[in-house]
């Protein structure tokens, strides 16, 4: 019976990629004895676990040079697979590779960001489009990678969660595209700290590095104490805690075998399951005492709460939109006043940006207006009003940041600096095979990298306020679609680094806030019919040619014609954006998220979140 519900390996290939230790060693080894062809890929084929590999001399097991980050080795790689693969074709893909970090947004440089990115996630994607043609031969399978925190946020973890959310947005957009090929996508998420990912050397060697980094001005806020007792912490839990391989190897092992596979494996220990079930199902105020309870011992780091307090209270439904005066046991709680407060919103050139600017000029803040194009268009516009500085903010510059820092520092009002709204952001659409990595990457540079650049360089400012951090996230960074996944990935990107952030804002009494808004693409002219039929002529010149005849031309129109289509459906009105917007800014106890969307797209995120896969993918895809 069994038999009937695995598929046999026996003479089937599999590519394997991160194979110099850790799971990858020990699942490249595992499936040649389970009788399959095994591509190992190493990025130093010649020295340690690849060595090893070797000289047990396995004929099933081949070590080839790949790292994932250089189009040049992916593609020999290809090649050499292409010429030695069996009657039997590839199987499948493991992106198993992977680079770990730790540290407060505050801390981490962007660069090191950039870096575990382009391993984790860019490499992931580097790999499946170079062996897809070769797996849509056999109807096999992606495996992709994940962890526990693609699930839920912890402080200190931002750089590698924003990842691990991005393997999350990336796998269940592709599963969705592969389903045409009959080709299946899982996903592998362990538990706590293992494979040897994090060792004891490892984490003293970043933690040496990781200081010099940060800026001496940071330095002496968080201290060089605060900063070794979470060194110290990290040292602890890379060693207590942790499963050993052999369940992941399982998970991986029954991704490959299994008949129908699920769309993810779970081999983490109890605790982190109730977490993430916890972080998906209940209230924020839930999973932060639960974390809480799990790292009792560690408490004074994150400086989570031991109780519930007014606010948890007033957030029993975290996501609902409750008025701003509310009664609550006959106290009355009312919105702050924004009369003499300095507000920072990027992105005011059009759309939400724009039409906040204003509101809350009229509201009395003192309104400086990042726009990419201080002298043209809607940022003229915004100068006629006295409230209203403009300020040239490209937020990918680092040059241009630091000088709007300066700006803003020379004009603050007395009251200072509020809050920060980042509103500025780029879309992208297009199936996971037809869209640049270079593409991917500059969505990323704008939507995550550079709402970190504002945060790193405004947040001296609200500290000195207790204010807030406001990140304009999506409905798609809680659920994803096909087609949309170069998106997804970014908007997931901002969840965790926004559920991190309001771990580690904790102890200035910094509020962090996320708004995710539903389809008003109509509104704000992100997308509009002529700027989809430009964008689709210009990303269908840059489909390979093989890609362009699996999918068709026709297929592609279809497709660009269902976007333009999808671009003047939802609302005009703009309001209920920037109503969540307002109450994110003014509520006393601001919500940790706001979610203004239609009625179909909250059910689709509630859907996604609460139920199994399966119900997702009948209902919504």
């Amino acid at each position: 019976m069994m038999s009937l519900l695995q598929v046999s390996l026996n003479g089937k290939s599999v590519l394997v990629t991160g194979c110099d230790s850790g799971f990858g060693y020990e699942l490249a080894l595992r499936l040649e004895r389970m009788g399959a062809v095994v591509f190992a890929g190493c990025v130093k084929a010649q020295e340690g676990g690849a060595k090893e590999l070797k000289d047990l001399n396995l004929k099933r097991l081949h070590v080839i040079q790949l790292d994932v980050t250089s189009d040049e080795q992916v593609a020999t790689a290809t090649d050499y697979v292409s010429r030695h693969i069996p009657p039997q074709g590839l199987w499948a893909v493991v992106n198993n590779a992977g680079l770990n970090a730790f540290g407060y947004v505050e801390w981490v440089p962007i660069t090191t960001c950039k870096k575990v990115m382009d391993v984790n996630v860019w490499g992931a994607v580097r790999v499946i489009h170079s062996f897809l043609p070769l797996l849509r031969d056999t109807r096999g399978r992606i495996v992709n990678l994940s962890s526990a925190l693609s699930r839920f946020s912890l402080p200190n973890r931002s750089t590698y969660g924003i990842t691990k959310y991005g393997i999350q947005a990336l796998s269940d957009s592709l599963r969705f595209e592969m389903k045409r090929w009959g080709i299946s996508v899982s996903i592998i998420e362990p538990g706590s700290l293992v494979s040897g990912i994090f060792t004891e050397d490892s984490v003293k060697k970043q933690a040496a590095n990781l200081w010099n980094q940060i800026p001496e001005a940071v330095q002496k806020v968080y201290t060089k104490e605060f900063y070794d007792n979470v060194v110290g912490s990290m040292l602890k839990y890379s060693t207590k805690g942790a499963i050993p391989k052999a369940p992941v190897v399982d998970a991986y092992v029954m991704a490959l075998v299994h008949r129908y596979p699920h769309p993810r494996y779970q081999p983490m220990e109890l605790k982190m399951k109730i977490m993430a079930w916890v972080n998906t199902h209940l209230p924020e105020w839930v999973f932060e005492r639960i974390f809480t309870f799990i790292i009792k011992e560690d408490r004074h780091l994150f400086h989570v709460r031991h109780g519930i307090c007014f606010q948890d209270a007033l957030s029993l439904n975290s996501t609902s939109d409750c008025c701003a005066d509310i009664s609550f046991s006959g106290l009355k709680f009312v919105q702050i006043s924004l009369l003499g407060k300095g507000v920072l919103v990027t992105g005011c050139d059009t759309g939400f940006g724009h039409a906040l600017a204003l509101k809350l000029a009229n509201m009395g803040a003192v309104v400086f207006a990042g726009c990419l194009w201080s002298q043209e268009g809607g940022a003229k516009q915004l100068k006629e009003h006295k409230n209203i500085h403009v300020v040239q903010m490209d937020i990918t510059s680092d040059e241009e940041m630091t000088a709007a820092l300066d700006y803003v520092t020379r004009n603050l009002p007395l009251q200072g600096l509020w809050s920060i709204v980042n509103n500025a952001g780029w879309s992208t659409f297009g199936h996971v095979e037809w869209v640049p990595i270079h593409i991917c990457r500059k969505s990323l540079e704008v939507n995550v990298w550079g709402m970190m650049r504002v945060i790193r360089a405004f947040l001296p400012l609200i500290r000195q306020t207790k204010g807030r951090v406001v990140n304009m996230s999506s409905g798609m960074g809680r659920r994803c679609a096909a087609s949309r996944a170069s998106y997804c990935i970014t908007k997931y990107g901002v969840e965790a680094l926004s559920d991190c952030l309001r771990f580690e804002m904790r102890q200035w009494g910094v509020s962090v806030v996320i708004v995710e808004p539903g389809n008003f693409v109509n509104a704000t002219g992100v997308f509009t019919p002529s700027s989809i039929r430009r964008d689709a002529t210009a990303l269908w010149k840059q489909i390979p040619e093989p890609v362009q005849a699996a999918y068709t031309k026709e297929y592609f129109d279809d497709f660009v014609n269902n976007m333009i289509t999808y671009s003047t459906r939802g609302t005009t009105d703009k309001e209920p954006v920037l109503d969540a917007l307002i109450k994110a800014i003014v509520h006393k106890y601001p919500h940790p998220r706001y979610q203004p969307m239609e009625l179909y797209f909250k059910l689709s995120v509630w859907v996604n979140t609460h139920l199994p896969e399966w119900v997702f993918e009948a209902l919504f895809t």
